[in-house]
């Protein structure tokens, strides 16, 4: 299992005006989804916007860095 926290946080007022990730990390995030996804070994992607304290119970996730 890996967990990757890339430790941008979005602020409230940011939100409020629609800023959302800096392209830089949107672009690492894709590469990263990307070459998972090509990985043989690898059988499944979870993508959380906060990581749960159970990671593979009953917990709501995404599919790729930008699902939910």
């Amino acid at each position: 299992m890996w967990v990757v926290e890339t430790g941008w946080r979005q602020a409230f007022l940011a939100r409020l005006l629609g800023r959302g990730r800096p392209q830089s990390l949107n672009t690492v995030l894709v590469s990263l989804h990307e070459g998972l996804e090509r990985e043989p070994k690898v059988r499944e992607m979870r993508w959380f916007t906060t990581l749960p304290a159970e990671p593979f119970g009953q917990v709501e996730f995404g599919l790729g860095p930008f699902s939910g």
